[in-house]
């Protein structure tokens, strides 16, 4: 069984974890401003808006859901995070980041959940985060593909991609059998130490996960 609704954190201890001041290298001032979204029905949810400002101005804005489910317990989810093009490359990401994830341990939470799309596919290959299904490897090798190739998606594209980036072919192969016999063995921040690694991330999107207690998935 899932979490008891009654065990959603309340929305004072979530804001405060949101909460972030932070200045950048050039003087500038970051600040978020987390509120609770009104819920559209009775279901054990709360969603969180999270305007960001640079100075007065916003430039940026994240969401965030908690809610309770039988694979993640009682877990945060991290929708979006969306910068302006001139916010973007300036540390702001990750900082905010690791004081969430400091503050998160302050919350009855068993997990983050983090979907891992568009710029996100490399920025979270990162430590503590792990991979939500050990498969995931294999899966993103089978189903890799880059709109330049007119190889069929799979190995063959990722191969031939490998090939176009003057990428050892030997190592390459050596690479795609290891994925392909025991996915489990990698994790987001290994394949992001390694330039195949990176390639394989780079294509398709994925989701991680970070333990902050004990949860046990109830037998199915």
């Amino acid at each position: 069984m899932s979490v008891p609704a009654n065990a959603l954190p309340t929305s004072e201890s979530v804001i405060a974890a949101l909460t972030f001041s932070w200045q950048a290298a050039d003087g500038s001032s970051w600040e978020t401003h987390p509120r609770l979204d009104p819920a559209p029905d009775a279901a054990p949810t709360q969603k969180y808006t999270i305007p960001i400002t640079r100075g007065s101005t916003q430039v940026a804005i994240s969401r965030r859901v908690i809610r309770s489910s039988q694979a993640h317990g009682l877990h945060i989810e991290h929708v979006t995070l969306s910068l302006d093009e001139g916010a973007r490359g300036q540390g702001f990401a990750t900082a905010f980041w690791e004081a969430c994830l400091i503050n998160y341990r302050a919350l009855p939470l068993h997990r983050v959940v983090i979907g891992a799309d568009g710029d996100g596919r490399l920025f979270w290959a990162r430590d503590p985060v792990q991979f939500e299904r050990p498969e995931t490897p294999r899966d993103l090798l089978e189903w890799w593909s880059e709109p330049t190739t007119v190889v069929a998606p799979g190995p063959q594209a990722f191969l031939a991609a490998a090939a176009e980036r003057r990428f050892p072919a030997r190592s390459a192969a050596a690479f795609v059998r290891a994925i392909r016999a025991k996915p489990q063995i990698f994790t987001p921040p290994g394949l992001h130490g390694s330039e195949f690694g990176r390639l394989l991330l780079s294509a398709n999107g994925w989701k991680g996960i970070v333990e902050l207690r004990p949860w046990t998935p109830p037998e199915q």
